[in-house]
Formats: C-alpha cells, structure tokens, sequence
C-alpha cells in the first residue's frame, strides 16, 4: 500500500508500507537529470549575483573568448622542436696525392749528366746542382735556372766549347761554320735565319726562356708558327 502524504509536493518524502512486516518504507525522491540540475544551480547563482538572462549568456561568451586567448598563447608559446643534427660529410679523400719526388733528365755540359730524382717543386738550377754542377766550358747564360721543373723534363745546358757558342753578347760565338746555336741566339740573329722573322725569333726566345735550352731541333715545331716544312728547312741553318 502506497502513502502519499500530498501529491507533487516538493520536499515531501513518498513512503510504502511492507506488506509483511507492516513497517512504513521511504520511497526514495528521484534526482532531476544533469542538465536540470545544471539549470538550476545557475538560476541560483544568476540570482545571487543579480544578473539577468542576458548577462549571464555575455558573461559565457567571455570566458569562452578568454579560454580560447589563454589556449592560443600557450600554443604559440610553445617551444618549437629543435631539428635534427645531421652529420657533417666525411671529406673526400684524394684519389692520387702529389707525387713527392720527381725524375729529370739532365744533358749537355754537366759533371755527371743522366738522370737525377730530385723533390717536387725543385727547379732547374736544382737539377743541374744534381747532376754534379756545370762542367767546364758550359754556357748557362740563356737557361732559366729559376723555372721548376716537371716530372719527365729534360734540362739540356750548352756547351760553349762543343758548339762553338761563345758567351752572351758575342754574337760571332752564336754561329758555327755559318750554323746559328738556338739556344744563345740573339733574336737578331734568329731573325736573319731564312724562314724566320722577327716574330717568331721572339717566340724562339721566349720558348728558351720558359722551358729552357731547347734539348734537340724537333723541339723546335713546340714553338707557335713553326711547322714541318719550316722545321725541315731550319734543320741546314740551325744547331744546339
């Protein structure tokens, strides 16, 4: 049997008697869901702090822009991560280191001519040097005793006495039974030869200068503007 004391009363307690023992049950109030609860705690609160139905919805959009600031902020804010650290390329290794020591071929008025191992940067002065220095009668006069010398050259020194070349300056000594020595020619003297003319005695002379005295006549046709046939015909006019 079911007691109601009033009906739809708030506050009342509902009760059941137990049909055995004849007690009195309470019935227990069902609670109001979430979101009326929700409804009404903030009904309270709005009238506590005497607001109106439109105050209340300005004061949510605010905290909802402060909590969407307050987010942002602390995302950008947030330290970016720091890139990964590559390793540095392992540096290329040279394929063929310089060759530390080098063969040259030392000819002409030397003490002992031949072959000299001399190191890598020396020059001609130092090949000569190698080969037991200048014999007597040698004519360096027009060597470039101050190049550097490559592996595989040939530093060919006159022989004053051998060509009939006299010293720098005597322009007799240059020729030999009326062949003119290209290695201490003067360009007057290259010039006069058939063939050749100021222009190319130059570039004889600067040749010589560059490269040293010249270690046979097919070197000759190394020099810009001397071909076969000039070489052929220098071959009667011309000695080392």
């Amino acid at each position: 049997m079911r007691l109601n004391d009033s009906v739809d009363e708030p506050g009342v307690c509902k009760e059941t008697v137990d049909a055995d023992s004849g007690e009195p049950e309470p019935e227990p109030v069902l609670k109001p869901p979430p979101v009326r609860r929700f409804d009404e705690h903030l009904e309270r609160l709005q009238h506590r702090l005497g607001l109106s139905h439109l105050n209340r919805w300005v004061l949510v959009t605010v905290a909802l822009l402060v909590a969407a600031v307050g987010l942002s902020v602390t995302l950008l804010s947030w330290p970016d991560a720091e890139p990964t650290a590559t390793a540095p390329a392992a540096p290329v290794e040279a394929t063929a280191a310089d060759p530390k020591t080098i063969i040259v071929s030392v000819a002409g008025a030397v003490k002992e001519p031949g072959i000299v191992e001399l190191e890598a940067g020396s020059r001609v002065a130092d090949a000569i040097e190698a080969a037991g220095g200048l014999a007597d009668g040698a004519d360096p006069g027009f060597l470039n005793l101050a190049r550097v010398v490559a592996d595989g050259d040939l530093v060919a020194v006159p022989d004053a006495t051998a060509s009939g070349a006299a010293a720098p300056g005597d322009t007799e000594g240059a020729s030999s039974g009326g062949l003119v020595n290209v290695n201490v020619a003067s360009a007057a003297e290259l010039d006069a030869l058939k063939g050749i003319g100021p222009v190319l005695a130059e570039r004889i002379i600067e040749y010589r200068d560059a490269n040293g005295s010249f270690g046979s006549l097919d070197e000759l046709s190394e020099v810009s503007g001397i071909g076969t046939a000039l070489l052929e015909q220098l071959r009667d006019q011309v000695t080392l």
